[in-house]
């Protein structure tokens, strides 16, 4: 689970890079255009929506440690670790369709986030039901 945290805490700060390294770093990172676009002419949106984006991550990396006994319990732990885990499988498995039905999207990263996404989700929730048995 402690992997699942740093992944999370990656993206989050992958994420907020591009707040400081501009629309180039947007761009790079596959955000949509409206949000290249928000960088590029200094609107809200960009920066409000990576830092929202951002913060959704770091929930989940939160949990992932609260869920590993590494800080404080959270409320709604297990609500919150199955939830998790069940959005980073879907997002793994739902790609697949996706990339079938456009196309264009078709490229290493969305594969890669893919993998890495499905294994985080299956690693949260067998990590937290072993945690949880062992301190049952």
């Amino acid at each position: 689970m402690v992997s699942v945290a740093l992944v999370a805490l990656g993206v989050v700060l992958a994420h907020m890079s591009c707040i400081w390294l501009g629309p180039e770093c947007f761009s790079i990172q596959r955000a949509p255009l409206s949000i290249i676009e928000s960088s590029k002419n200094g609107t809200w949106l960009a920066p409000v929506g990576t830092t929202f984006i951002s913060s959704l991550f770091l929930i989940c990396s939160l949990y992932a440690l609260s869920g590993a006994g590494i800080i404080k319990k959270l409320p709604l732990l297990k609500v919150g670790i199955y939830t998790i885990g069940a959005i980073c499988l879907a997002r793994g498995i739902l790609v697949t369709p996706l990339l079938y039905s456009f196309p264009h999207l078709r490229s290493l990263f969305e594969i890669s986030a893919a993998i890495v996404w499905f294994v985080c989700g299956a690693l949260i929730i067998w990590g937290f039901r072993t945690y949880e048995a062992k301190n049952a």
